[in-house]
């Protein structure tokens, strides 16, 4: 492989493909939130990359690269060396670590990176395991590829009278005060993190997008009811091929009339109206163990069909020794109570 030269362009100029996180709309609703986005595009104009920097505590400055470097750049220890090395020269000063989260499915050998300057993240960004299911098969070869438990919920919740609908413009705002109600509830009851209302209803509502239409993701508010009451409710994001189930809520109330299943049944079939030909569940745990804390949510996505996908992982360059190895204990830290202790 050559080198690899990156050269600056305006974040409207980025490319996505069907990767959300690398895309113009993702660039400037990171940087309503604190971020400053760069984007380059590769010598030749073959690929483009979208990265996020951000001031910390003291000054400390993270550089992150969502999703990327994507399928489209060449695969490696020495690819992302390359890469690495060239963000290195062109990022402001101050940033002790660079953090790549490249889309791509082969491993990476850790002693071959490490003799390369680039070390395991500190904490993963993105979840580094997902389901994506193919939606080029039709409606009754998806049904028939689910596993049988997710297949008879999918059918228990239309038979019970579970109906799904889509927020439509006009019911847009009040809907999602009612979803973040519900997901503050979720969040207390799964003890996970989330942001403030805002940021999502920013992912849902492009009014204060100022870029073009096809540079924008399709995003929409899918809500389950039974008999006026609100079961559940997910955000999913069409972005060139890929729609992509992001964020989901539910209540404790009606579980049992599998509201959940109904609700990504009716996301797959949009996405496949929409000629989406993948539906990216966005995160599963590594493995099937029974006595992993989110297992539970592994055997949901993984009952849906399709196939598990592995990326290969968050890797980091540290810029500034002494501030970037204290900057990622720290995460570390950070990142074992909010994962480990405070879930107990």
């Amino acid at each position: 492989m050559g080198f690899v030269s990156l050269n600056p362009v305006t974040c409207e100029e980025l490319d996505p493909g069907d990767n959300l996180l690398q895309s113009p709309f993702w660039a400037r609703l990171k940087e309503r939130y604190g971020w400053q986005p760069y984007a380059f595009r590769t010598d030749g104009g073959g690929s483009t990359l979208l990265v996020l920097v951000r001031r910390f505590r003291g000054g400390v400055g993270l550089a992150y690269v969502p999703h990327g470097p994507d399928e489209r750049l060449s695969h490696g220890e020495a690819a992302l060396a390359e890469i690495a090395a060239e963000l290195e020269r062109r990022l402001p000063a101050g940033v002790a670590v660079l953090r790549l989260d490249p889309r791509w499915t082969h491993p990476l050998d850790h002693e071959r990176l490490r003799s390369l300057g680039i070390v395991s993240g500190a904490v993963e960004v993105q979840p580094p395991t997902t389901v994506l299911v193919d939606l080029t098969q039709g409606e009754e070869s998806l049904l028939a590829q689910m596993k049988s438990k997710s297949r008879y919920n999918v059918r228990l919740a239309s038979k019970r009278g579970v109906s799904v609908r889509v927020s439509a413009p006009g019911e847009l705002r009040d809907d999602f005060e009612r979803w973040y109600r519900m997901y503050e509830r979720t969040a207390v009851r799964d003890r996970i993190a989330i942001h403030r209302a805002d940021y999502y209803r920013d992912v849902l509502l492009h009014d204060w997008y100022e870029g073009s239409d096809h540079s924008k993701p399709s995003v929409e508010l899918l809500l389950a009811e039974h008999e006026g009451d609100l079961l559940a409710g997910i955000i999913t994001a069409r972005m060139g091929a890929r729609a992509t189930y992001v964020f989901g809520a539910s209540e404790e109330l009606k579980r049992n009339l599998m509201p959940a299943y109904a609700l990504q049944w009716h996301a797959m079939r949009r996405a496949m109206e929409a000629d989406c030909s993948c539906y990216d569940m966005f995160g599963i745990p590594p493995a099937g163990d029974e006595n992993h804390p989110m297992h539970g949510l592994y055997r949901f996505k993984t009952g849906f069909g399709g196939r598990i996908v592995r990326y290969c992982g968050t890797w980091d360059r540290v810029l500034r020794p002494v501030t970037g190895h204290a900057f990622r204990v720290a995460e570390r830290a950070r990142h074992y109570y909010y994962k480990r202790l405070k879930k107990r």
